[in-house]
């Protein structure tokens, strides 16, 4: 369990993160592009999570695998 030192708004926090899959289904160049409410802890957590992510299906076209630059926005509920 972590503890953590968010501000506690009428949201919870909320990022932005930047990543790419590789053709092998492994994630690299993480990158947290807007963090709203959250510390250097919780995203330090999201990158660690997010690189320990290796089953990723890469893009594929025309039959080549390729790499490929993926945004997910996400909110952290803090009970």
């Amino acid at each position: 369990m972590y503890q953590f030192n968010v501000s506690k708004k009428e949201n919870e926090p909320e990022m932005l993160i930047s990543f790419i899959i590789k053709t092998d289904g492994t994630v690299s160049d993480v990158k947290i592009l807007k963090a709203n409410g959250s510390d250097n802890i919780i995203n330090d957590i999201v990158i660690n999570h997010l690189l320990s992510f290796n089953n990723w299906e890469p893009a594929e076209y025309r039959g080549e695998k390729l790499e490929y630059k993926y945004n997910l926005p996400l909110k952290i509920q803090i009970n």
